[in-house]
């Protein structure tokens, strides 16, 4: 499902009781179409780009914390939360 579609199927509950209302727009304006094109076109483009970096072999890195700590990591996989696991 496009963006476009998810925009269409929006729903603000509850507003009503604020006092605020919604209009309900048939056709968006063209610029959101046009930016919600671009957006899909970037996000397919990030899509395949991750998909290339986990298909390469994973390799070993060493990092170095401060206080001079040396952690293994694997690049592209290893996560700042499972390096911060490893601080002693």
């Amino acid at each position: 499902m496009g963006l476009y579609q998810r925009w269409q199927r929006l729903r603000l509950q509850g507003l009503q009781a604020y006092g605020l209302h919604t209009a309900v727009v048939s056709t968006p304006p063209h610029w959101l179409a046009e930016r919600l094109g671009l957006f899909e076109e970037l996000w397919a483009a990030q899509l395949k780009r991750l998909a290339s970096m986990a298909q390469k072999e994973p390799r070993t890195i060493k990092i170095s914390l401060p206080g001079g700590q040396k952690v293994d990591a694997v690049a592209w996989n290893t996560t700042p939360y499972q390096l911060a696991r490893q601080i002693r």
